[in-house]
């Protein structure tokens, strides 16, 4: 999709030596940057700075990364693996995956048309910090129990 978007700065953070990121590196467009793993604070600083989010997985759980991009504000793109359209809901560009021209059209779709405030909306009131901090509490107490309950 970089290749295929020269025009547009890509950025691929998290990228931590290994025989995959070296072959992808090799073959990468001299638009994509390569950012190793970042602290929050300077992650944090990436998702405001970004205007979208691809999240492109063939498999995948609930993505916090994707989350937490569109909290800050990024259009997310995404496949419609696993959680990720639990995320998005209506806020992105969903693609097929393993599409690299599909996705490139979604990538452009994405920074021309779409405005990153609802997806943050939506972070936001689907997935509020309050509801999470009960679910954790919930579990913690449920695990709590359960091993009490065995000693």
């Amino acid at each position: 999709a970089a290749r295929r978007l020269a025009e547009l700065p890509f950025r691929l953070v998290g990228a931590t030596p290994s025989r995959a990121t070296e072959r992808l590196r090799e073959s990468a467009s001299p638009n994509l940057t390569f950012v190793p793993v970042l602290a929050p604070d300077a992650l944090l600083e990436e998702y405001r700075r970004a205007r979208v989010y691809v999240q492109a997985s063939l498999y995948e759980g609930l993505p916090s990364a994707l989350g937490e991009a569109m909290a800050c504000g990024c259009v997310p793109v995404g496949t419609r693996a696993g959680g990720i359209p639990s995320l998005i809901g209506d806020t992105g560009v969903f693609v097929p995956a393993g599409n690299p021209d599909a996705l490139a059209t979604a990538i452009r779709t994405a920074y021309a048309d779409l405005d990153g405030s609802k997806a943050r909306d939506r972070i936001a009131q689907v997935f509020p910090l309050e509801r999470r901090r009960q679910a954790l509490q919930t579990i913690i107490r449920e695990l709590a129990e359960n091993q009490l309950g065995r000693d």
